[in-house]
C-alpha cells in the first residue's frame, strides 16, 4: 500500500478547509475607514473614505483642494482668477482646462437662471464687504448703479477650441459659488478610480458629495443645518436614493455682515444688486454634480422662495427649501425631489 496515496484524500480536504476559510475571512472583513478634515478656500472640509487597502493621504487631498484654491481664489493676488480680473479688457488669455470649465458652466447657468446665478457681479461683492476688500460703510447706491451696468452673462467669454478666456466688460468674477462644487467633483474623481475605494461622503464647507455606503452596507445620512440650532439637522436625508449624491445649500444666514445695526446676507441679487434680506432661509440642490448644485443653489436663493420653487419645478430640479414663517421653520421640497422619495 501507497503511504502517500493514503493521505492524499486527507491532504486534499485540510486545503479544502484553509481556501473557505480565506474567503470566509474576506468576505466578512469590513472595509477600514479613513478620516480626513483641515481647512481650504477659507473653509473646513472633512472626508471620509471607505475600502480596503487603502492608501489615501493628507497630502493628496489636501494638494487636490489646494490647487483650485490657488486658481479660483480672489483672495490669493496670485491666483490666475486675481490675474484675470486685472487682464485688459477683449484681450484672450491662455487658461487652464479646469478654469474654462468652470466659467462656462458658471455662464451656461447664468444664461439657464436669467441671470439670477452671475460670477460677474465679483464688483458688487467687494463694494459689500464680502470679498477681499475691507468695507466698513454700506455701498453707496452710485457704486450698485455702476457695477450693476457692467455685469451679464455675456460679459465674459471662454474659447474651447484654444484654451483661453477674456472679459468683455470691465467686471470682476468671483467663483465663490461654484468653485467649492467643482472642488468636490476633482475629489470625487480621485477616489473613483481607486479600485479599493468602496463608498466615501466629501463635505467642503457644507457642500457634500457621497457614493456608496459606510462599513456593513449603512447609507450615509446627510442633513440640512438648523439655523437656530448649531449641530442639529431640520431634515435628514439617505444620500442612497441616487447612486451618486451631491447637495449644495445656500443659506442667508450662513455668511452675513452688520452695517449700522442691520444684518445683510453674503448672497447679492444680480438685478438689483442688493444684499439678501437675512430671514433664516435656505435652499438645497441635490444633483449628481456637486459643481451643478453649487450654482444653481445660489441662483435659487437669489431668486427668493416663489419664484425658485416655480424654477425648480420648471426645470425638474430636487431641491429644499428651508423657510421661516410666522417664527416657525417650514420645509418644502420640490415635485422631483417628492418624486424621488417616494
Amino acid at each position: 500500500m501507497n503511504i502517500s496515496n493514503f493521505f492524499s484524500p486527507l491532504r486534499f480536504f485540510i486545503v479544502l478547509v484553509g481556501i473557505l476559510l480565506v474567503i470566509i475571512v474576506y468576505f466578512t472583513k469590513e472595509d477600514s475607514v479613513q478620516n480626513f478634515s483641515g481647512t481650504t478656500m477659507g473653509t473646513y472640509y472633512n472626508i471620509s473614505v471607505v475600502g480596503t487597502s487603502l492608501d489615501f493621504t493628507d497630502l493628496l487631498i489636501h494638494n487636490t483642494l489646494e490647487e483650485v484654491n490657488q486658481e479660483m481664489s480672489t483672495y490669493i493676488p496670485t491666483s490666475f482668477i486675481s490675474k484675470f480680473n486685472e487682464a485688459t479688457l477683449g484681450e484672450w488669455i491662455e487658461s487652464s482646462p479646469s478654469f474654462i470649465k468652470v466659467l462656462s458652466h458658471a455662464i451656461e447657468i447664468c444664461n439657464l437662471s436669467d441671470g439670477y446665478f452671475d460670477v460677474t457681479v465679483g464688483g458688487l461683492v467687494n463694494i459689500w464687504g464680502f470679498g477681499p476688500s475691507k468695507v466698513k460703510d454700506l455701498p453707496s447706491m452710485n457704486q450698485i448703479i455702476n457695477s450693476l451696468q457692467r455685469i451679464g452673462c455675456d460679459a465674459v467669454s471662454v474659447n474651447f477650441l484654444e484654451g483661453k478666456v477674456k472679459r468683455n466688460s470691465d467686471v470682476k468674477i468671483d467663483l465663490s459659488a461654484i468653485a467649492k462644487g467643482f472642488a468636490i467633483d476633482q475629489l470625487y474623481d480621485v477616489f473613483i478610480e481607486n479600485d479599493e475605494v468602496t463608498g466615501f461622503l466629501i463635505e467642503v464647507g457644507g457642500e457634500i458629495k457621497a457614493y456608496g455606503y459606510k462599513s456593513n452596507n449603512i447609507p450615509w445620512t446627510v442633513g440640512i443645518s438648523h439655523p437656530d440650532l448649531p449641530g442639529q439637522s431640520i431634515f435628514k436625508i439617505k444620500t442612497d436614493i441616487k447612486e451618486i449624491f451631491s447637495m449644495a445649500t445656500s443659506g442667508d444666514y450662513r455668511n452675513f455682515k452688520l452695517f449700522e445695526d442691520k444684518v445683510y446676507s453674503h448672497t447679492i441679487n444680480p438685478k438689483d444688486g442688493m444684499s439678501l434680506e437675512v430671514r433664516g432661509s435656505s435652499v438645497s440642490v441635490i444633483s449628481d454634480s456637486a459643481m451643478k448644485a453649487d450654482a444653481l443653489a445660489t441662483a435659487l436663493n437669489a431668486m427668493g422662495p416663489e419664484k425658485g420653487m416655480k424654477f425648480a419645478n420648471q426645470h425638474n430640479l430636487e431641491t429644499i427649501f428651508l423657510l421661516k414663517e410666522n417664527g416657525e421653520y417650514i420645509v418644502r421640497l420640490s415635485e422631483s425631489f417628492k418624486k424621488t422619495l417616494q
